[in-house]
């Protein structure tokens, strides 16, 4: 599987709970990563705000003393970039949880258990 592929599923996941917990319907990923080979349409998304380092996943839904939760999605030995660490921290700083998971099982249960009792009772 790759990083793609684990993403997808975390949000294949999410949709599935929707039903029982509305929160996970507010669950985005931030396509942060697109490339082009299209100088205009580059300068377009920077134009747009584009930022490099912004992480991939936010739930924007306040709980357990945070604003919201963010989580990078990594695959095989990657790790975060130096752009991604500055975010991390700062979205710390900021009040956000920040996750780095390698799979969409780990980040899943990390979204459950981050929402409350609610949500590890159903999963």
């Amino acid at each position: 599987m790759t990083e793609h592929d684990e993403q997808a599923h975390l949000f294949g996941l999410a949709k599935q709970m929707e039903q029982y917990v509305p929160e996970m319907g507010l669950l985005y990923a931030i396509p942060n990563e697109i490339r082009t080979s299209n100088k205009w349409a580059t300068i377009r998304m920077k134009e747009e705000g584009l930022k490099a380092g912004v992480l991939d996943v936010c739930l924007p839904v306040a709980r357990r003393g945070y604003h919201g939760f963010y989580i990078e999605m990594k695959w095989g030995k990657n790790y975060l970039t130096e752009n991604q660490r500055a975010w991390a921290v700062a979205l710390v700083e900021q009040g956000y949880r920040v996750d780095v998971h390698y799979n969409g099982d780990d980040a899943f249960k990390a979204l459950c258990d981050y929402l409350g009792e609610k949500v590890r009772f159903i999963w």
